[in-house]
C-alpha cells in the first residue's frame, strides 16, 4: 500500500493519501494499448498512467496525471 502526503481540497491541509488505482491512456482499447506499452517502453502503463489518490481523513479521491 503506497502512501504519500497530498493537499486535499475537501480538508483544506495536506494529508496522508493512499493509492487506490491507476488508469491507462488507452484503457479499453485491447491490442492497441500492447502496443503503444511495447512503443512506448511500457511509459503508457506507468509514467503517463492517471493515478487515484484517496485521502484518509476525509475519503475524497483525487486524480493525479
Amino acid at each position: 500500500m503506497r502512501k504519500k502526503p497530498i493537499f486535499c481540497w475537501k480538508c483544506g491541509e495536506v494529508t496522508p493519501h493512499v493509492h487506490v488505482g491507476k488508469e491507462s491512456a488507452y484503457e479499453g482499447h485491447g491490442l492497441v494499448r500492447g502496443f503503444m506499452a511495447v512503443a512506448s517502453l511500457g511509459m503508457t502503463e506507468t509514467a503517463w498512467a492517471c493515478n487515484y489518490w484517496q485521502c484518509e481523513a476525509c475519503g475524497h479521491i483525487k486524480k493525479q496525471s
